[in-house]
């Protein structure tokens, strides 16, 4: 569900939603994330900030006061501008992740995964521990995390 909220400052509007303020200011055509488990949202489109709670689903444009209402074309443009950004932040995501998998393969493929190498670590000799499917890498304990296609996508 989308509202345009237009007569109230942006903190304002961000109470009346039962968000809390941002803890550092929001950057232009950039996604900012805080709350618990990066709950609320917020991204600038030209003169407006598009904001949100995933928590409860709801998300909302707020415009500074104007004169006039948007005309049509004003209203699509910014309707696109959200929509790009928002496919834009998508596609900035996936990248981080497959920058991530990628990482963890490498470390995955250099960790010692000889059981009974592994088995010696000072860890798992303590809390008698088996290493079941774990690796070692600098003297860390590695575990895979993998997709449900059983591709490592990142590591514990």
């Amino acid at each position: 569900m989308q509202q345009n909220t237009q007569h109230f400052s942006f903190e304002e509007c961000l109470s009346m939603h039962g968000i809390p303020q941002p803890p550092r200011p929001i950057v232009h055509g950039r996604f900012t994330r805080w709350g618990p488990k990066n709950r609320y949202y917020a991204i600038r489109v030209g003169d407006g900030i598009h904001f949100g709670d995933w928590g409860n689903d709801i998300e909302y444009t707020w415009f500074p006061q104007r004169d006039k209402p948007f005309a049509d074309a004003e209203r699509k443009a910014h309707k696109a501008a959200i929509a790009k950004a928002m496919a834009d932040e998508k596609a900035e995501k996936a990248k981080r992740h497959e920058a991530a998998a990628i990482k963890a393969n490498y470390i995955w493929q250099r960790c010692e995964k000889d059981p009974d190498k592994v088995v010696k670590h000072p860890y798992l000799v303590k809390k008698q521990v088996q290493p079941h499917g774990i690796g070692i890498y600098k003297q860390s304990i590695v575990i895979p995390i993998m997709d449900i296609a059983g591709n490592i996508c990142s590591l514990q």
